[in-house]
């Protein structure tokens, strides 16, 4: 019960800050919004009310990596019941990157879980976390976003196509970098 009260009280004091700020503290002084970044960023606050489909495309070194996980981090000190997904084209390398989320994630008041807290896998107190695997790895068996859809929005994702069986099963965007198993 006190994990959940620091965790709820995490999350509150969390709502207040922008995301803006919070990237900088994350990745350091050094780091600008550049345009193509801001995407990410805007992105990440949508994210919150409303589902959306991105895909972003960036040459290395943009420095997309790095904002997007100081972003996850945020949206999951946020939203700390939410699961989460982050997968690349390797499961090494997805490894690496969520120790890095899961840093930034503790810096934001995360409560982590005494029991589950493996680089692949990671939950915290209010039993949301990350998950993060290669393509081709394993993200079937947990409900990947934020629980059941309200009913308005699971309206608006039933009138989307037929093919959006990933949209429907993801109630919020979650992100992938990296190759692209069918193209870019």
């Amino acid at each position: 019960m006190a994990d959940l009260l620091r965790q709820f009280r995490a999350t509150q004091a969390m709502r207040q800050r922008p995301i803006d700020t919070w990237v900088r503290e994350c990745i350091g002084p050094l780091w600008r919004p550049a345009p193509h970044l801001e995407v990410i960023l805007r992105l990440f606050e949508r994210m919150e009310r409303e589902p959306i489909l991105a895909c972003l495309s960036m040459p290395p070194g943009a420095g997309k990596t790095e904002t997007l996980l100081a972003c996850l981090a945020w949206f999951m000190a946020r939203n700390p019941g939410d699961t989460n997904a982050y997968v690349s084209y390797s499961s090494s390398v997805t490894r690496r990157k969520s120790d890095r989320a899961r840093e930034h994630c503790l810096r934001g008041g995360w409560v982590p879980h005494d029991h589950l807290w493996g680089l692949g896998e990671w939950r915290g107190a209010a039993n949301g976390g990350l998950i993060a695997t290669g393509v081709g790895g394993r993200l079937t068996g947990d409900r990947i976003g934020g629980g059941s859809p309200s009913p308005s929005r699971r309206a608006r994702m039933s009138a989307a196509s037929a093919g959006s069986e990933v949209l429907i099963e993801m109630d919020r965007c979650r992100w992938a970098t990296g190759c692209l198993p069918y193209g870019s």
